[in-house]
């Protein structure tokens, strides 16, 4: 596997990595910071309308943000930053947007629900309900997602 250099994306005031060399060790054994090289998206300027909570960087380098309040939105951005789409990702707030092990889905957790969605947009499915029992959340803290596409959801209760 190639090493990429890191690079550093700013969404407002949401910052992420994506794609980090293995070295990135500097004289000495400290660590060496990515340079800092995009920006984009302002709120009220078009971009967003609300403010950002999660991000998903895939493997070509397309970024996903999810934007929410009183309900979601999922904005696609190009490699170099440029607004690709947007869709309405439902009504309830929010928390944390992943992407498959092959970049296919995108994934959306809420306060008891994850959904599932295509890079494009669609929903492909839905689960969970507010609860403590089997497939039941009390309250999605996080969302993972594994090589093999397994996911992994981190409750409050």
């Amino acid at each position: 596997m190639t090493a990429r250099p890191c690079r550093i994306l700013a969404v407002l005031s949401l910052l992420f990595l994506a794609a980090c060399s293995n070295d990135t060790t500097g004289p000495g054994g400290s660590l060496t910071p990515p340079a800092y090289q995009l920006q984009w998206g302002a709120q009220r300027a078009g971009t967003f309308e609300r403010f950002p909570v999660s991000a998903a960087v895939t493997n070509d380098g397309s970024s996903y943000v999810l934007e929410a309040w009183l309900g979601a939105t999922v904005h696609q951005f190009d490699v170099n930053g440029a607004f690709l789409r947007r869709w309405d990702a439902g009504h309830e707030f929010l928390r944390r947007i992943r992407y498959d092990a092959g970049g296919d889905r995108l994934l959306v957790a809420g306060e008891t629900t994850v959904r599932v969605f295509s890079r494009t947009g669609e929903k492909i499915q839905e689960w969970g309900a507010a609860g403590t029992e089997e497939s039941e959340f009390a309250r999605i803290q996080d969302l993972a997602v594994d090589d093999e596409s397994n996911v992994y959801v981190l409750d409050r209760e």
